[in-house]
């Protein structure tokens, strides 16, 4: 999703992966988006025995490896991958998780309402960034 847009999956229970990946990406104008930061969401914290899932909304916070730009690649880089927790902030998403439980999506993707984007202004700081989730 682009920022301002809400994710919108279905999927059934009980649930096959424990986890929720978010990936944080940088917005290179010549080069490929490099991956700068992954948060892992267990899904046993957020459905505790086996009941649906529901989180937020929270800011979570993206950490990787540490900021030294090279050209010759970056020999911590797994930090970004999520491999081991990262030690240089890199920036916050706002999660929420809800379920609807026997509704299927309608769309993929949806625009976030602008009063709640307006209630979230003043905690947000404008950065070009692009996130991918698994």
């Amino acid at each position: 999703p682009q920022w301002n847009q809400q994710l919108n999956m279905a999927i059934r229970f009980p649930l096959f992966s424990e986890r929720i990946r978010f990936q944080l990406k940088d917005k290179d104008q010549t080069t490929a988006d490099d991956l700068i930061g992954t948060y892992f969401m267990k899904l046993s914290q957020i459905s505790p025995n086996d009941h649906p899932p529901t989180f937020g909304p929270c800011f979570v916070n993206f950490y990787g490896s540490p900021r030294e730009f090279s050209d010759l690649g970056d020999a911590y880089e797994y930090l970004n991958e999520g491999v081991l927790e990262g030690v240089a902030y890199r920036g916050r998403l706002l999660v929420e998780v809800t379920t609807s439980v026997g509704v299927l999506p309608k769309e993929k993707y949806e625009e976030i309402k602008p009063y709640y984007i307006k209630a979230t202004k003043p905690f947000l700081k404008k950065c070009r960034y692009k996130l991918c989730c698994a």
